[in-house]
């Protein structure tokens, strides 16, 4: 606030004083015309401030836009992902299970007496059946899968 007597604003605000007339001054006195005020904390004096209107945050660009992008990325994404798990069911259902249990086998040579006189094979392999199996062993493979 301005001081008493001080310029206010950008002009100067004062009102002569009427003692000149009974004084006989030729020069009128001049003063503010309003009295002094108390002085108040500077806080109270600053301006207001000043409040912008703001968009909602669903109209702002810097929201939507980059969902959007993830909406359409997340959209590429499923399709891309159904495609591919459709082609794979697709061969999947191609496959014969039968075919498992029957491994290469080695082929076997006889002589004239029916005894085995060679085998020829790549690998030599030989179906066990699950109940011949030993515990500790089935044990032993779920052990290592599990960990």
């Amino acid at each position: 606030m301005a001081k008493c007597g001080s310029p206010i604003g950008r002009f100067k605000v004062l009102a002569p004083d009427h003692d000149f007339l009974s004084t006989g001054r030729t020069q009128p006195k001049l003063r503010d015309p309003r009295p002094c005020a108390v002085k108040l904390p500077a806080t109270y004096l600053s301006p207001p401030t000043r409040s912008r209107h703001y968009r909602p945050w669903y109209t702002r660009p810097l929201i939507y836009l980059p969902a959007a992008f993830l909406i359409v990325l997340i959209g590429g994404m499923i399709i891309y992902w159904s495609l591919l798990a459709r082609d794979l069911r697709a061969e999947a259902a191609t496959f014969d299970l039968s075919k498992l249990e029957q491994m290469e086998s080695a082929s076997v040579i006889l002589d004239r007496n029916d005894k085995i006189f060679g085998q020829i094979y790549v690998e030599n392999r030989e179906t066990v059946p699950y109940e011949q199996l030993p515990r500790d062993l089935i044990n032993a493979v779920v052990a290592v899968e599990d960990s």
